[in-house]
């Protein structure tokens, strides 16, 4: 997703999980010495989450005046993610799920400090001294797969550096270059310490073969089948080099990778941009509405989901997306930073609408570029697709 801070991908919940347990005897609160407060509204009966598990929930968030601000069941699956994994998570509200059991239903009373470094958007975070409520359901655990046994003489090993060996053949489509790949993935060092694990995160690893910012490992991919699996021992250069990824991956690390390629699809096709058929907004943006839409507009405070594509103008080239992504994006826009050019496109635009935009620079990135994979200067196209409105 374009944004100015940190990239942002929520969830949400609202009412009482389960109708009429308020009207019971209200249960004992307990207090954390690290300030957590959380009353048991039923006790599960399986197993406690561990660091590193994989956690499927339900969630309301509301406010203290009883308004509701987020709703998980509104959006149908449970929300999942990895314990001490890269999900952006607040520590209290970790807390509170590490003592619960499979099954139970608890209330997390949340006051986040003036001091805590939490990532911006991350569940059970907030303004300083304000108080978060979530009614938290632990629908499930589950946890993470062994690391597969090999024996380094017996793999395969490529010019970049990378040994590899099939685990289970597929007979699907092919990868190949300017393809997107979806994969189930998980990573450990070297020393046997998981730091990805897709299953348990309830997405996919997608990439698009070739491009520029994608890891190294990923070329010596092509050629794989859809339902292949493969172990793959990725060296520092066609990994994460010498600056690792802070807080995960360690500087001059080697991976060990369990990979599943679970499917094989075209990028989206670039959108026409003929000058003539857009309107300008007076702030210099360019839209074309490929269709106008008949229901509610995006708006600040409300949920909005939607599809996207992103292009460079100049070479046409894909650089974000939910083809990349895999599913729909759900964002509140008066809690995510976007790009103006983007923010101004999407909040004029009605559910089920379709628009193109081209974004010039200074409502994009300017001169600072993002990344490796937008660069200075740069002028932005995107396609745009709300789905729904709440």
């Amino acid at each position: 997703m374009v944004t100015r801070g940190a990239t942002v991908r929520w969830f949400a919940l609202g009412a009482a999980l389960v109708p009429g347990l308020l009207a019971q005897d209200a249960p004992d609160e307990v207090e954390t010495e690290s300030g957590l407060r959380y009353v048991d509204l039923r006790i599960g009966d399986g197993e406690s989450p561990g660091s590193g598990d994989g956690v499927e929930i339900h969630y309301v968030h509301t406010r203290e005046d009883g308004t509701v601000v987020e709703e998980t069941r509104e959006w149908g699956d449970p929300v999942r993610f990895r314990l001490g994994g890269r999900t952006p998570v607040s520590p209290l509200f970790e807390e509170g799920l590490r003592s619960m059991c499979a099954g139970g239903l608890r209330r997390l009373r949340i006051v986040p400090e003036p001091d805590a470094r939490e990532p911006a958007g991350a569940l059970g975070s907030g303004p300083p001294g304000v108080p978060l409520l979530y009614e938290v359901e632990l629908v499930s655990v589950r946890h993470p797969p062994p690391r597969p046994a090999y024996d380094e003489t017996k793999l395969e090993r490529n010019a970049s550096g990378v040994a590899w060996t099939v685990l289970a053949p597929g007979s699907g489509e092919a990868l190949d270059s300017g393809r997107i790949a979806g994969l189930q993935l998980s990573a450990w060092l070297a020393d046997g310490r998981l730091v990805e694990c897709t299953p348990l995160s309830g997405r996919s690893y997608r990439f698009l073969l070739g491009a520029a910012g994608t890891p190294g490992w990923t070329a010596d991919l092509a050629g794989m089948r859809v339902g292949e699996r493969r172990l793959l021992v990725v060296p520092p250069g066609s990994g994460f080099g010498e600056d690792g990824v802070p807080g995960v991956i360690p500087p001059g690390a080697t991976l060990v990778l369990d990979v599943l390629l679970e499917e094989v699809g075209p990028p989206p096709a670039f959108p026409g941009i003929d000058p003539a058929t857009f309107q300008r907004h007076p702030s210099g943006l360019l839209f074309r509405d490929v269709e106008v839409g008949s229901g509610p507009s995006p708006d600040r405070g409300r949920w909005t989901v939607f599809r996207y594509s992103i292009w460079l103008a100049q070479g046409e080239t894909l650089v974000d997306g939910t083809a990349l992504r895999g599913e729909p994006t759900r964002l509140d826009l008066g809690r995510t930073r976007l790009v103006r050019g983007l923010e101004l496109g999407l909040l004029t635009m009605k559910t089920r609408g379709r628009r193109v935009l081209v974004i010039p620079p200074m409502l994009a990135y300017r001169g600072r570029g993002n990344g490796g994979t937008i660069p200075p200067d740069a002028t932005l196209v995107v396609e745009l697709e709300v789905l729904a409105v709440k």
